[in-house]
Order: C-alpha cells, then structure tokens, then sequence
C-alpha cells in the first residue's frame, strides 16, 4: 500500500519552482532569476550523473533546449560518476548533492555553471554521505531531504540546506516526519 504523506518545511523568499524526481539521475534546470509569475525554468533542462548500466556510473552534464525539440549535448562533468543524487538549481548554477558512487555514499555537492559549458566543481559537503535524497531549491539555498546514508536502505529523515551565494557545507536544518529513501522533491 502506497504510503500517502506530503512534507512541509518552509525556504524563505520565493522558489525557483522546480520538480525533481530524486531517482537514477539527479536533474536540475536554467532558471533565469525569479519572478513573482515564474513557476518553472524557460530556457534548458539539464542531467546530470546516472547509471548506464549494473555499476557503471557517469559523471556527464547534459543540456537540452526548452525552445526546440532536440537532442541534449554533453555541456560538461561531475567530479565523479554517479548515480541518485538531488538535484538543485539557482538562478546562476546547478547542483548535484550526495548520491552513490560505487561502492561508497558521497557528500559532495557539486555547483556547475549554466552561462557557459563547463566541468562541476566540488563546492561543499552535505552533513553525511547520503543517495536517493530529494533536491529541493529556494532563491537563496538548495535543500537535500531523506534518503539513504549507506547502500542498502539506512534511510535518514535529515533535511540538509546549503547556501547559493558562498561555497559551504551543507547544515541539518530540520527532520522530515519519518525516515525514507527515494522521495521526490516539490517546492512553491
């Protein structure tokens, strides 16, 4: 039986709006800066990291056109290969925390540019190594919530944030109201 809950925990200022599924790829959008009409990104999808097959991970930025039906192009690289990380978005970068890297769990969250085509750089550390942790994004802060700390299934309820504006780790901020891996990630 599909368990039926919605979490609530609060960002301050507007959201960027985006969905993120928090599942095999960690995904993250161009968002111009917000407006108080702007919902969703208008310009590029991007995905990053994955699995392309048993164990084996890439470590791929790829980008595709919101304008145009087309293809995505290989814009640049995570620091490492992997899969089920979060994905976060600001109006300048994109993010991609935690996930697996076999066989470790990572911390790392990786900040990557949406100006210009370019390899991910390593810009903090979540507060433990966690995968299949949801990515959640406000104006000024990227947020991981849930997942797992170890492979197999140690899911942790932990709500990480960690700032846009400087490179830093991420801080625990608050719990969700129970343990779980794989959750999807919504804001408004």
């Amino acid at each position: 039986m599909p368990v039926d809950i919605t979490e609530n925990f609060f960002f301050t200022g507007y959201s960027d709006g985006v969905y993120f599924n928090g599942k095999a790829t960690a995904n993250s959008f161009d968002l111009p800066a917000p407006t108080s009409t702007q919902a969703q990104g208008s310009v590029s999808g991007y995905a990053s990291g994955g699995e392309v097959s048993s164990l084996t991970y890439v470590n791929t930025v790829d980008k595709f056109p919101f304008a145009a039906d087309a293809n995505a192009t290989d814009v640049g690289d995570l620091t490492a290969g992997r899969r089920a990380g979060g994905g976060q978005s600001s109006s300048v970068s994109g993010y991609t925390s935690g996930g697996f890297v076999y066989p470790p769990v990572s911390n790392i969250i990786d900040k990557f540019p949406f100006a210009t085509d370019a390899n991910a750089t390593d810009v903090g550390d979540l507060t433990t190594n966690r995968t299949f942790g949801a990515g959640q994004s406000s104006d000024v802060s990227g947020y991981t919530s849930g997942g797992s700390s170890s492979f197999p299934n140690n899911y942790v309820n932990t709500i990480d944030k960690f700032p846009f504006a400087a490179d830093a780790n991420a801080t625990d901020v608050g719990d969700l109201t129970q343990v779980r891996g794989m959750p999807t990630g919504q804001q408004v």
